[in-house]
């Protein structure tokens, strides 16, 4: 459905024409995952945001001729941060490096080799600030997780959420009224079992009453502290299935936000 969707989306070339061919384009994209999936454009939107970039790389920095240098998500050959040298690092180093060009103005644009620091310890700046970088963002994102499981510790919720891949025993789920996403695992989910369906892509989840042989096997496979949440008999997911997510939070030692499948919706 998604790729149906992809097909006769406004041409990859505006994409390069500024940010209202940018905002139009995936306008446009919103609308036709929306009709792919049956409605619910911005949930769609955020699932198939998702899904592209599963498979990107985390941007770093690089010495010129030392990586790619391709900026994805604006396409453009260069790019390079330049505006906060107060808490940015690799600004700096941008900076000292306008500032020799300047220096030594030439028609070729060279500076003298004698005026450039060594090249290892150029390399050694950037992989420092490819280092920090990568910490600082997992503190962030640590942060707001501590935050919103804590709330979610007095504030357990349901919330609506779209499906974003689905694997022999796993599912990926995305959140948009909470702006997080998950991986849940079938052995997780007490009193469930599950069927595959590789060419249809299709992940088949049936529950067993409690109590019976079937649904202690699934309870004994589960993780220690996800809730028993599941509210279905059986439920087919493919790629943009609509569900319900139960939001909570547990300690293992740390409180940590968890989320696990109630069911499906329309």
């Amino acid at each position: 459905r998604l790729a149906r969707a992809l097909e006769g989306a406004s041409d990859k070339g505006e994409l390069k024409r500024g940010p209202r061919a940018l905002e139009e384009a995936l306008r446009q994209l919103e609308d036709r995952l929306a009709a792919a999936a049956g409605g619910g454009g911005e949930e769609v939107a955020v699932a198939a945001a998702a899904m592209l970039m599963q498979p990107m790389k985390t941007a770093e920095y690089c010495l010129n001729g030392g990586g790619n240098t391709h900026h994805y998500a604006l396409n453009v050959p260069f790019y390079t941060h330049f505006t906060s040298p107060i808490r940015r690092y690799a600004d700096v180093l941008v900076h000292r490096s306008l500032a020799l060009l300047l220096a030594h103005p030439s028609p070729a644009g060279e500076v003298p080799a004698s005026a450039l620091p060594p090249l290892a310890e150029l390399a050694e700046c950037v992989r420092s600030c490819n280092e920090k970088k990568l910490a600082a963002k997992g503190a962030q994102e640590a942060s707001q997780n501590a935050y919103l499981a804590s709330y979610l510790e007095a504030h357990p919720t349901d919330a609506p959420a779209v499906v974003f891949g689905v694997g022999a025993k796993s599912m990926s789920v995305a959140v948009p009224g909470m702006g997080l996403d998950a991986r849940l695992f079938v052995d997780d989910m007490p009193r469930v079992t599950c069927a595959f369906n590789d060419a249809a892509q299709e992940l088949t989840l049936r529950t067993a009453a409690a109590g019976s042989g079937a649904a202690q096997d699934a309870g004994g496979k589960r993780r220690r502290g996800v809730p028993d949440t599941c509210r279905f008999d059986e439920l087919r997911l493919t790629l943009l299935s609509r569900v319900v997510v139960h939001l909570s939070a547990r300690r293992d030692p740390l409180l940590r936000v968890c989320v696990s499948l109630v069911g499906g919706r329309e």
